[in-house]
């Protein structure tokens, strides 16, 4: 896709030169040869080194991401299951105090009885939710980082064009949208996993300082 966008933003610089030319021979400023002739020489020279320009950027994001995915997991995944299992707390649903009929018949309509089943119950509604919880900011996690992973194809085969849009002032704010969409979605991983890293290591913390 990138080549065939290649080819054709290598024939639109021919139009872009008689749109200099004719806007030179009208004395349009905007398009006037001084503003826009050095910058057609550029945009004609960056363009065969668009994906190479853009890789260099994704090449960097991957870096971080690998460093803090790292980070987050941990050896054999051991640093990610201990955060999880500090926030979810599933010993909770296997504890027996709280499934203590209190001894007797009497005691089952004892206030302390009641007390510890109703915390219990509630222990167990809690891990339910914060598994459910968890699940679905994984799954939301995997959508976005697929999401990134195409917006970034579609960014790339459009790079060419991108560097065209640079040599018109009228066409310079696609050339600033693509730039701002292409950082968004590059970074978009990295600072993602900064924070997981952050929410890992905030876990094992209070782990430690409850152990």
């Amino acid at each position: 896709g990138w080549k065939v966008m290649l080819n054709f933003v290598n024939l639109a610089f021919v139009l872009a030169i008689i749109v200099i030319a004719f806007a030179t021979i009208f004395q349009l400023q905007s398009y006037a040869i001084k503003q826009t002739l050095w910058k057609l020489i550029v945009a004609a020279l960056l363009v065969n080194f668009s994906l190479v320009i853009a890789g260099a950027f994704i090449s960097v994001s991957n870096n971080f991401t690998d460093i803090f995915l790292k980070a987050s997991i941990g050896e054999n995944g051991t640093n990610l299951s201990y955060a999880l299992a500090n926030v979810i707390q599933p010993q909770k649903l296997s504890s027996a105090e709280g499934a203590s009929w209190g001894g007797t018949i009497v005691g089952i309509f004892t206030g302390e009885t009641l007390q510890r089943w109703f915390r219990y119950i509630a222990n167990i509604f809690f891990v339910i939710v914060f598994t459910f919880l968890a699940i679905l900011v994984f799954l939301s996690l995997f959508v976005m980082l697929l999401m990134r992973a195409i917006a970034l194809v579609f960014l790339l085969i459009l790079s060419p064009a991108a560097w065209l849009f640079w040599i018109f002032p009228y066409t310079q704010q696609y050339w600033k949208k693509w730039w701002t969409e292409f950082l968004r979605w590059n970074f978009f991983a990295p600072i993602v996993l900064f924070f997981v890293y952050l929410t890992v290591r905030t876990a094992a913390a209070l782990q430690q300082g409850e152990a």
